[in-house]
């Protein structure tokens, strides 16, 4: 986090940076990497300086509802991440707003952080704490879907999501798609023109790969 009275740095063009896939994609990694080298990142459910808390998704979800820009009230923001709320009555994946995103922003990057889908879709299975309760049953609640309808839900979802971004931002754009396991130099090279990250802010995950390639290594020998 940043120290007090921190001097936040400004894109040198003021383009945004948004992170276009869904939540347990690595999206913390991501907004402390941003945050970390100085910058304004958004992510989740956030307290703006104001001291107002906002939840991103839901945030985006009113501001197209009643006609205002899609960042009113958070457009102070550089970077942003994390755009999913599950509550008991209603799911928002907001990153599946991209494509007003783009139409409002049509400078900004935009970034499909993703990993192999089974992983995700694990992640999610596993997300939750003592408050909130754990994210399916949320997901459950708010959809009506059993615990198999869910996980086939999010499969469905991912793999659209997915196609949808890659056409849409096949001749326009400045897109990247990025692997979360992958070099993180090939997403800091994508924004040099307006920001400079610091490659030791990013909390590498290359061991959880690794963790995850001896586990299938033991399995596939068993």
């Amino acid at each position: 986090m940043p120290r007090p009275n921190f001097v936040w740095r400004r894109p040198k063009r003021g383009r945004k940076v948004f992170f276009i896939g869904f939540n347990k994609c690595g999206t913390k990694s991501l907004h402390e990497l941003f945050e970390g080298s100085g910058y304004r990142s958004l992510h989740g459910r956030r307290k703006l300086l104001t001291g107002r808390k906002i939840n991103l998704a839901q945030q985006f979800a009113r501001n197209i509802a009643s006609g205002s820009p899609i960042l009113a009230g958070i457009a102070g923001g550089d970077v942003f991440s994390d755009l999913t709320s599950v509550s008991d009555t209603a799911v928002i994946e907001a990153c599946l707003m991209f494509r007003q995103l783009h139409q409002q922003y049509p400078d900004a990057y935009f970034v499909l952080n993703t990993r192999p889908m089974e992983h995700w879709i694990q992640s999610r299975l596993n997300h939750g704490n003592s408050t909130v309760g754990s994210f399916t049953q949320r997901y459950m609640r708010a959809t009506g879907d059993t615990h198999e309808q869910v996980i086939e839900r999010w499969r469905n979802l991912f793999l659209q999501h997915h196609e949808d971004v890659r056409t849409y931002f096949k001749d326009k754009g400045r897109f990247l798609e990025f692997p979360i396991y992958g070099d993180v130099s090939a997403l800091i090279e994508f924004v040099r023109e307006d920001y400079s990250l610091r490659e030791s802010k990013w909390r590498h995950l290359g061991k959880t790969t690794e963790r995850e390639a001896r586990r299938k290594r033991a399995i596939e020998q068993n």
